[in-house]
């Protein structure tokens, strides 16, 4: 039984904690409306609406669009513009940035640091999906596809885990496993095991 308690244990202290629970993305590009449908799923359902003293949101996501798709985890450059989850709890709709600032960015004081708005999409929470459609050129992007993005998630402006780039909108993007996950919860269990098999042999 302690041997069990013992895995266990490990699983939590090795287990990666995202701070918000996000599964993988989808994108359905319409090339004849010039519109692209996004999807994310979640493990769990987020929260959009509370925020903390600071203002920040429980959780937050950034989308970092890019003309052509990068290598797995590289920026891909300079973004064209950035999706702002952050801005839900306004309830304006998400609205997709400009990177560089505007000569009025002091009297926007939910920009964040980005640049004016481009386009306010509504969105759709239901349960752990979240969906909305943004148009190509609200995107900053050209009929030329497929498109890259990347994307980083916070918990109350709190990264939860460093930029993940590489997605292409030509499939689906699933969020990166942490590289030592595995290693580590696989030599835990192998560290349990050899102490239960050194309390069964005979003194």
């Amino acid at each position: 039984m302690k041997t069990l308690t013992f895995i266990f244990a490990c699983f939590s202290l090795t287990a990666p904690a995202w701070a918000m629970p996000l599964d993988f993305m989808t994108t359905d590009v319409n090339a004849q409306a010039q519109t692209v449908a996004f999807t994310m799923h979640f493990d769990g359902v987020p929260d959009f609406q509370d925020t903390d003293q600071f203002g920040r949101q429980a959780d937050s996501f950034q989308l970092y669009i890019y003309q052509t798709p990068a290598p797995q985890f590289a920026t891909g450059g300079v973004p064209l513009t950035v999706v702002r989850g952050e801005e839900l709890h306004w309830d304006g709709g998400l609205p997709i940035r400009n990177i560089t600032l505007g000569s009025d960015f002091l009297n926007d004081p939910h920009g964040g640091g980005w640049g004016s708005i481009r386009e306010q999409d509504p969105v759709v929470l239901v349960g752990n999906t979240l969906t909305w459609t943004s148009t190509l050129s609200g995107l900053g992007l050209s009929s030329v596809l497929p498109f890259g993005y990347g994307h980083e998630i916070f918990e109350f402006g709190n990264s939860g885990n460093s930029f993940f780039g590489g997605c292409t909108s030509a499939a689906p993007c699933a969020m990166p496993e942490s590289d030592t996950f595995w290693p580590t919860v696989l030599g835990m269990v192998g560290l349990a095991g050899l102490m239960a098999w050194r309390r069964m042999r005979p003194a």
